[in-house]
């Protein structure tokens, strides 16, 4: 046999041999996929409206003349000075994205 026809030959087996355990493995199998009982549906669907999500609230143990230096969500706005009293550089992303601050925001020692 020339190599080109051995190597047809070969390729025809294998797959032959693949499919042939595909189709014993489907015949032997414990039977169908489970199906859902319970329809998930949300009918009594309820409209909300979220006000804030936290992302962290702990206290840290710095004091509040501790230096910081902090850019924004886009990098474009920047803060500096200390904890106690941080001050922005031209552009602030809590004014541009309407960010509100709550009484219990301001950084705490």
């Amino acid at each position: 046999m020339p190599p080109r026809r051995f190597i047809t030959f070969l390729s025809a087996l294998v797959h032959a041999a693949i499919l042939s355990t595909i189709f014993v493995t489907q015949l032997l199998s414990l039977g169908p996929l489970p199906v859902p009982r319970t329809v998930l549906a949300f009918s009594d669907a309820l409209p909300i409206s979220i006000r804030d999500i936290v992302l962290a609230d702990f206290k840290h143990g710095f004091d509040s003349a501790t230096p910081v230096y902090a850019e924004g969500f886009t990098m474009l706005s920047q803060t500096v000075g200390a904890l106690g009293d941080p001050k922005d550089l031209a552009y602030a992303d809590r004014k541009h994205y309407r960010i509100a601050l709550r009484e219990r925001d301001h950084l705490r020692a």
